[in-house]
């Protein structure tokens, strides 16, 4: 059964508790196999830049050829379809994200211009139970949705401003994937 909601102002789209914890535990053992990096920040010209004032955390990508692109796709499919219809061509390759104890995102936008393309779409994946780590809270600049169900989908616009606050005990692990499509005109 489909549990779409939409939420606070502006408009996003979650699905509470969607993933079966395998599913969640599948993917990470598949991320914990990767190669996982200091994050970085950074728009056009500066990417690949650690700044540990915005963000602290480690990433790793699968292939964009991974099982999990599959799972991702199909709901960003779902909520544009639903909500914004925006010319969606590609994704990126699938992030991995690992927040430990004092790591976090400050505000940010996942908006960026990539040649002919641009990024229109945001998902994240929540793959660990809230009961094993505490703060690591996903918040817009306006509001703060509860997102932090296991297995819970949220698809937002790549413009929107939004962070992930510090991680104060324990790990959280999620799923982040980017969806391309022309610029805005």
């Amino acid at each position: 059964m489909m549990r779409i909601k939409m939420l606070c102002d502006p408009l996003y789209w979650y699905w509470k508790s969607e993933l079966p914890d395998s599913v969640c535990d599948a993917i990470i053992v598949e991320g914990m196999k990767l190669t996982a990096n200091a994050a970085t920040v950074g728009g056009e010209g500066d990417r690949g830049k650690v700044d540990t004032s915005v963000r602290i955390s480690k990433t790793a990508f699968f292939p964009s050829t991974s099982w999990v692109t599959g799972i991702t796709r199909n709901y960003m499919q779902q909520a544009n379809d639903q909500a914004w219809k925006f010319e969606i061509t590609n994704p990126q390759d699938p992030q991995f994200t690992i927040y430990d104890t004092n790591e976090h995102y400050g505000f940010h936008e996942d908006q960026s211009m990539l040649a002919e393309s641009m990024r229109k779409l945001s998902l994240i994946i929540q793959l660990t139970d809230p009961s094993a780590y505490e703060g690591g809270d996903f918040e817009f600049a306006n509001c703060k949705p509860e997102v932090k169900e296991r297995g819970s989908i949220l698809v937002f616009p790549s413009f929107l401003t939004h962070k992930v606050d510090a991680v104060t005990s324990g790990t959280r692990y999620s799923l982040v994937n980017w969806f391309l499509g022309p610029q805005f005109r």
